[in-house]
């Protein structure tokens, strides 16, 4: 973790979805004694190194139907380690799609009380993230994207997207695609990127791929935060915080 720091890693980010040991287990599928244990070590570990270099941590929690009730504990754990959190909705993704990110197991698939459940939960978090010294990260309009697509899921998404433009998808082979749930754009990988970037028609590149994918939210949060000022305001604000503690 030091050497990453050193390397000049500017964001750490450390999904915890719960802070019961066999929820956390369970939702992680992780069946290895000490493992919860061993996260919530290194998480610590992170938050106590990043200030010594200027570096922040950020939480990440996914919503489903057995951790819907840790919001203010896990809230209130990333405050006691000086931290940001963000919280999202399960996605599923379509069944038979090996490229997306999103939870492939379709059982996962919140039913209609469920999504009812995580449209409220949200609508408490974004009180939540209006109240004195939150640690919320996310934007206030990606909130309402979940509130409402889990109100009423057959809406669809009713957004435009950014993919491409304001992110790509490193691959480990050193190829990129516009997102997590597209293949390779063919003829470019790490050595060549910026050319892509400097074709005039790179927008039309981007939008042959996005046609691939049926939508989604969660990489929403790099584009709701490019534009939010405030949650960039949050950022510096327990940046600043840390030094001074």
């Amino acid at each position: 973790i030091e050497r990453l720091f050193r390397a000049g890693v500017a964001d750490i980010y450390i999904s915890l979805d719960s802070l019961d040991p066999e929820i956390f287990n369970t939702i992680n599928g992780m069946t290895r004694q000490g493992t919860f244990e061993r996260v919530l070590k290194n998480i610590k570990h992170v938050a106590d190194m990043s200030s010594r270099f200027g570096a922040n941590l950020f939480l990440t929690a996914v919503l489903r139907k057995d951790n819907i009730a840790e919001v203010d504990s896990l809230h209130e754990f990333a405050k006691s380690v000086n931290s940001l959190i963000a919280f999202y909705g399960i996605e599923v993704a379509p069944e038979g799609d090996p490229l997306n990110i999103r939870a492939q197991d379709q059982s996962l698939q919140p039913t209609q009380t469920d999504s009812k459940l995580i449209s409220e939960t949200f609508d408490s978090i974004i009180k939540l993230k209006n109240s004195k010294n939150n640690n919320i990260f996310m934007s206030t309009k990606l909130m309402l994207n979940f509130r409402d697509f889990f109100a009423d899921p057959d809406l669809g998404m009713k957004w435009s997207c950014n993919a491409g433009k304001l992110y790509l998808e490193v691959l480990p082979e050193g190829t990129f695609s516009v997102c997590n749930a597209t293949p390779p754009i063919p003829g470019y990988d790490f050595r060549n990127i910026t050319e892509l970037y400097d074709r005039p028609d790179r927008e039309d590149v981007f939008n042959k791929y996005r046609t691939n994918c049926g939508g989604c939210i969660c990489t929403r949060q790099i584009e709701d935060v490019a534009g939010a000022r405030k949650d960039l305001f949050d950022k510096v604000r327990v940046y600043v915080s840390s030094v001074f503690k």
